[in-house]
């Protein structure tokens, strides 16, 4: 498959994008357990075409093989291989993004691969008509998204399905086929908007039957492990193949995928094709911009991710004195730590206010602690102009046991109140005016 890649890629560089003069040679088998690859420059030659030379070769060595595409080889025998190289920008926005058309006045420009050390992904510029207004569609194949491999589960659960690569790059969800754009700041129930997209943009089914055949693949047999090296070979190394990544980068990307199986967790990684569709601005799309009450999102932060990480740094360090330092206190923690100590750029992501000023009336806020009261005012403005989509959306996912709770779980100082209500004050503000009565209560003093 990678010797094939490459002679593909070498056939458009000379202009034959369709392939058509693609050929390479190939040594399978030999000693060191590897193989030998050399693509072939190659046109076409009427009658007298005749196969190349084969190389040199050590005794012992398996003979060389040559492949050809059909033009230059019609008598050979059929070989079938996967989608070695991206194919033309709407043929590939297809394979990978779905047969469904952007939405009305929107248009595939251009599409691409990103083979960097930050991201694997496939970019498609989708512009609104013959002008310069133009956004960005991204499937990452990383950050991968994963799927759980533990038995039971529940695909209307958070805990189902992972895709942190638009959050984490400051994207949003953006389901094709359905004229939303998602912001979901982190540690705002990221993980529930992440499976609520790819169930919004049908691609629940795939993930399923994608489990069922890793499952397979690690049944408990004694083989299993080879059987995953054939499944991740199949889905991983022939994807990283249509991006034009080298070989290092591939098993990089395949090692990923399976870095959490053994975890108490078990989680594996899955192609590109079933991971949520990101975007950069949301053209053409009604924005939705999660909320999540700032008390309970800081005490589930300091509680279920940085005291797991980072408690060993402060022993002993309550919850109100890290609010304190985290929300910007100049004095010391009672250890001695100053709040640089504590808390790094991450940290900082995972807690800053989701809003810097009041929302305008084009953003829908999908308040996470009312999900059904929050999906009714979606589809009231989906159905309304200019969009005009009245199609029921799919339920929200459920959280973490105890997440409205997470507030009251912790002890507050007044200083730590008064610091979310300052820093916080916008977000508190939107929270009141879409919950009104429901509010939820300011925690209580320790």
């Amino acid at each position: 498959d990678g010797c094939a890649a490459d002679a593909f890629r070498h056939a458009a560089k000379d202009g034959d994008l369709a392939g058509n003069f693609a050929a390479f040679q190939l040594q399978r088998g030999i000693q060191d357990g590897g193989s030998r690859c050399i693509p072939l420059l190659c046109a076409s030659c009427g009658a007298s075409c005749s196969l190349p030379e084969a190389p040199e070769q050590d005794a012992g060595d398996p003979p060389w093989e040559t492949f050809a595409s059909q033009s230059l080889c019609p008598l050979g025998v059929p070989a079938i291989l996967a989608d070695l190289n991206v194919a033309s920008a709407q043929g590939e926005f297809e394979r990978t993004f779905g047969a469904l058309r952007p939405s009305a006045g929107l248009e595939v420009r251009a599409l691409q691969s990103d083979c960097s050390m930050d991201a694997l992904r496939l970019v498609a510029t989708v512009c609104r008509g013959s002008s310069e207004e133009c956004d960005e569609w991204s499937k990452f194949a990383q950050p991968r998204c994963r799927v759980f491999m533990g038995s039971p589960y529940d695909v209307s659960s958070f805990s189902f399905f992972t895709a942190h690569a638009c959050a984490s790059g400051e994207l949003m969800y953006c389901p094709v086929g359905l004229p939303i754009a998602i912001r979901a700041p982190r540690k705002s129930g990221s993980r529930s908007v992440a499976l609520w997209a790819a169930t919004a943009e049908g691609l629940l089914p795939g993930i399923v039957a994608a489990r069922r055949v890793l499952a397979s693949a690690l049944s408990g047999r004694q083989d299993d492990h080879e059987r995953l090296d054939q499944v991740t070979h199949d889905w991983f190394e022939t994807e990283s193949f249509r991006l034009g990544c080298d070989q290092d980068t591939w098993r990089l990307s395949a090692n990923n995928a399976i870095a959490y199986l053994r975890d108490d967790w078990p989680m594996v990684g899955l192609p590109l094709e079933l991971c949520p569709t990101c975007c950069r601005t949301g053209l053409g799309r009604l924005t939705v911009v999660v909320l999540r009450n700032p008390f309970a999102r800081l005490a589930s932060y300091y509680s279920n991710d940085w005291r797991v990480r980072k408690g060993h740094l402060a022993p002993g360090l309550r919850f109100a004195k890290w609010a304190e330092a985290a929300l910007g206190w100049d004095g010391q923690a009672r250890n001695g730590s100053q709040p640089s100590d504590l808390l790094d750029e991450r940290d900082r992501l995972h807690i800053a206010p989701v809003f810097s000023s009041l929302p305008g009336t084009a953003e829908i806020v999908f308040r996470l602690e009312d999900p059904e009261d929050s999906l009714q005012r979606v589809e009231r403005a989906l159905c309304a102009p200019p969009f005009r989509h009245c199609t029921p959306l799919p339920a929200f996912p459920s959280g973490g046991r105890g997440a409205g709770r997470r507030a009251s779980e912790v002890l507050w100082s007044k200083r730590a109140i008064r610091l979310v209500e300052r820093l916080y004050r916008y977000d508190l503000e939107v929270e009141a005016s879409v919950a009104g009565s429901a509010t939820p209560p300011r925690p209580t003093l320790g």
